[in-house]
């Protein structure tokens, strides 16, 4: 099986609140890299690769898509 083309999913910034579609494959970034904070007992921090788009209104990353 094979994914044509993915949904048209509408994405919110979490630091400015702006609603946006991606409407080109030029405005996502793949195979980014996304410090996030893991561990329950022992905190730390791990880089983890996503596909990631930039909001239009303030420029935060905004994570489309965990990559294995």
């Amino acid at each position: 099986m094979e994914i044509i083309e993915e949904g048209n999913k509408i994405y919110e910034c979490k630091c400015c609140g702006c609603k946006f579609r991606i409407t080109s494959e030029k405005e996502v970034d793949r195979f980014d890299r996304v410090l996030v904070d893991v561990g329950a007992f022992l905190p730390h921090h791990e880089y983890w690769y996503c596909h990631t788009a930039k909001c239009p209104q303030c420029g935060e990353k905004i994570v489309i898509k965990w990559v294995d």
